[in-house]
């Protein structure tokens, strides 16, 4: 009778401590943090949520104080460490509000796509288009740089090699900032969207 005792109160503390590790597990997969547009330890601008309220909501973010009357350079250096793939992240240029600027995006798969908001309405520039010179994989680092020629003008550089001309008289300046999208699919709480953004251009 003791022994059998002993063998029941064995198993009523296993399934007690297995319990309890399940339940710690599922806290901790389920605990939900927005970090919008904070510095981390490496001088990065980090955007992360596992947040179900941000699904299918993009996030942008200017810096007032960068307005140019007329752009020269912009650059920026960003990676995206988890979240969906194939959602686009970058920059928003020649900025005047949330309603009016460029947009330039590249995914982890190597593609970049390139539109301007006017007036509160999308339009395209270029499709997702592949290139060679974009890092692929998540937490890749890529430097994307938009120098203002003139004339309308808007050379486009993927680390550091020459991408494209695109000409458009929308604007020649503004503010400088940074995009996220965010896909309706993405896999929240689980797996959060966190990407990484830094200006090297005008300097903050």
């Amino acid at each position: 009778m003791k022994q059998s005792n002993a063998f029941l109160l064995i198993f009523l503390l296993s399934f007690f401590v297995i319990s309890m590790f399940f339940v710690s597990c599922a806290l901790i997969s389920f605990t939900v943090e927005t970090i919008a547009w904070q510095a981390d330890i490496d001088g990065y601008t980090q955007f992360k949520t596992n947040n179900e309220d941000y699904l299918g909501v993009s996030q942008l973010i200017w810096d007032a104080g960068s307005n140019e009357a007329t752009m020269n350079v912009f650059e920026l250096e960003i990676k995206k460490n988890t979240g969906m793939n194939n959602v686009g992240f970058g920059g928003i240029f020649c900025v005047q509000d949330e309603d009016n600027f460029f947009r330039i995006l590249i995914h982890e798969n190597g593609r970049y796509n390139i539109y301007k908001k006017i007036t509160g309405t999308w339009h395209e520039i270029r499709d997702w288009t592949a290139s060679s010179h974009l890092l692929e994989g998540y937490g890749e680092s890529n430097i994307i740089r938009v120098e203002y020629m003139g004339g309308n003008n808007f050379d486009i550089y993927f680390n550091n090699q020459f991408i494209e001309t695109i000409n458009d008289t929308a604007f020649t300046g503004g503010m400088y900032g940074f995009y996220t999208g965010i896909s309706t699919l993405e896999e929240f709480p689980d797996i959060p969207v966190d990407v990484r953004f830094k200006r090297l251009q005008p300097a903050p």
